[in-house]
């Protein structure tokens, strides 16, 4: 007798098993982080203002005869080292180089001695400054008191000594004073201004 054959169920057609992955849930989609709020920008800060005192903060008719800055001072010995090497520019090619050295040298330590310069060189003209002696005398014709105060500042390495005890000096009892005038006895202040004279001064008016 032949075996039997298995059955086969009988399927209907257009139907499909049911798709188990399809069917299954979706997985929760996570909540969404906001970002955290900005924080808020730092405000503004504006650089500060440097600036080099060179002139008194008050009327310098009131400051006359004070001390002076330390950067008046350095601005008038620029003034006058200038000048010495415009003396020695022009010199040195009609003279030998050493002559023309010595000329501008010496008008480094006597430019405040000098008759014909009113006894104040061009830097402390330009930058109305006076050197004078502990007594308030120009130095006029003081070619030894010259000679100690300025002799120094020819020496570069000790030119720079000074300006730093001049710049370390600003704020102390010797403002205004380096190491010459101390040698010296001299001091430098601010130049009084001139007084406005009347054109008919001395002569009474005529009616």
């Amino acid at each position: 007798m032949a075996q039997d054959e298995p059955t086969k169920k009988p399927s209907l057609p257009g139907l499909r098993p049911p798709d188990l992955k399809a069917a299954a849930p979706a997985p929760p989609i996570p909540p969404i982080k906001a970002d955290p709020p900005l924080a808020p920008a730092p405000p503004s800060v504006r650089p500060e203002k440097i600036s080099l005192r060179i002139r008194p903060d008050d009327d310098p008719a009131e400051q006359a005869g004070q001390p002076p800055p330390a950067g008046t001072r350095i601005i008038a010995a620029l003034i006058d080292f200038l000048i010495a090497g415009g003396i020695y520019g022009l010199l040195v090619v009609a003279v030998p180089g050493s002559l023309a050295w010595l000329v501008a040298a010496a008008y480094l330590v006597f430019r405040d001695s000098l008759p014909f310069l009113g006894c104040q060189s061009i830097g402390k003209r330009v930058m109305k400054l006076r050197a004078l002696t502990r007594t308030d005398e120009p130095l006029g014709g003081e070619w030894k008191t010259a000679l100690i105060r300025n002799a120094i500042m020819v020496v570069p390495p000790v030119a720079v000594i000074e300006l730093v005890v001049l710049l370390t000096r600003e704020d102390t009892a010797q403002a205004g004073s380096r190491l010459g005038d101390e040698w010296a006895g001299t001091k430098v202040i601010i130049d009084h201004p001139p007084t406005a004279e009347s054109p008919d001064d001395g002569d009474p008016a005529e009616e």
